[in-house]
């Protein structure tokens, strides 16, 4: 296809160029991957013109809401000692249709401020085995998972400690007899939370 003009929204002062396939005589705008890599296609440019306007209106006129997708995976896990356990920060569009648009997170790890970035996917609800759960965003929410994460670390080191010390089957003898704790592990309690 070759470009043979340009859209203009002017609301966002973004340009969108408009591609004709000579042959077919079907023209294409393509909005890219900041709008889901929403494709209008036709033979009716100006029709065209219509409905990609409208959809940048409607998208650009909506409020973009922060959201926490929090993902457990148990897909066919063999043996019960693996873990997935993924979460991350996104925006969310609803559309008049009821259907979502999905942003990055635009902001530094460890500030609780973002905006609206790139075009990204929400929550995969199609897998049988994943466990998702999509929630507003909040700090304290934001902060849960965080300190989930620190949990789960300070388990690793000790699996690796663990493994790495000269008396590994003793231990396990010593955890299977119920002499010893599993890896001697003890949440962390912050001091806000002991008091």
């Amino acid at each position: 296809m070759k470009r043979c003009g340009w859209f203009d929204f002017e609301a966002t002062k973004e340009k969108f160029p408009i591609r004709v396939d000579s042959y077919s005589g079907t023209f294409e705008i393509d909005l890219g991957e900041n709008y889901d890599n929403k494709t209008f296609i036709g033979k009716d440019v100006e029709k065209l013109r219509g409905e990609a306007y409208a959809y940048l209106r409607d998208v650009t006129a909506g409020q973009w809401k922060p959201f926490i997708i929090v993902e457990h995976d148990s897909s066919g896990i063999q043996s019960k000692h693996k873990i997935y356990f993924e979460y991350r920060r996104l925006f969310r569009l609803e559309k008049d249709d009821g259907t979502f648009l999905w942003k990055k997170w635009n902001g530094p790890d460890d500030s609780h401020e973002g905006s609206p970035g790139g075009s990204s996917f929400g929550p995969d609800r199609d897998d049988q085995y994943r466990n998702t759960r999509c929630l507003p965003y909040s700090k304290e929410t934001w902060n849960g998972l965080l300190e989930i994460t620190k949990a789960i670390e300070t388990v690793d080191k000790k699996i690796k400690e663990m493994v790495d010390s000269g008396d590994l089957e003793a231990k396990l003898k010593r955890i299977a007899a119920g002499t010893t704790h599993a890896l001697d592990y003890s949440p962390i309690v912050s001091a806000k939370r002991s008091r």
